[in-house]
């Protein structure tokens, strides 16, 4: 699925080309949610993730940002080539959850960058039993879904 993505992934790490690496972690993710069955939902995603997408810019930059989120592709392609679901699931999670992470970096750094009604956003956490369907509200509490 993104074999020669990787190697163009690391041929924009090689130049440190950030903005390269950008649209190739774009089209990466637009292929993973294509290849889940879920590919119409992207322009949908894309515009959610507006936020998102400005912390990932500034994220980019940051030592070894780049060698890090390649290796998680790695990982990720490579589960689901080996149609090991549930380990894919968690590692595709631990690669997002790394964003919302840099987030937290990047608006204690540059807070100007951020307005005093941006809240911190904090990543969903779903069930592990997919036919549980309920969600954990923030508090810790149960909210049927």
């Amino acid at each position: 699925m993104a074999r020669s993505s990787r190697s163009a992934q690391r041929d924009a790490e090689r130049h440190a080309d950030t903005e390269a690496f950008f649209q190739l972690d774009e089209a990466f993710h637009a292929r993973l949610m294509a290849a889940s069955g879920h590919g119409d939902a992207w322009p949908v995603v894309s515009q959610a993730k507006a936020q998102l997408d400005r912390a990932r810019r500034l994220s980019l930059p940051l030592t070894q940002q780049l060698h890090l989120l390649i290796g998680q592709h790695r990982e990720v392609v490579d589960l689901l080539e080996r149609r090991d679901l549930a380990s894919a699931d968690e590692a595709l999670r631990r690669h997002l959850r790394l964003v919302l992470s840099d987030v937290e970096k990047i608006r204690a750094k540059h807070p100007e960058l951020f307005s005093e009604d941006d809240t911190p956003i904090r990543p969903r956490r779903e069930p592990r039993d997919p036919r549980d369907r309920r969600e954990t509200t923030e508090n810790g509490g149960r909210r049927d879904g």
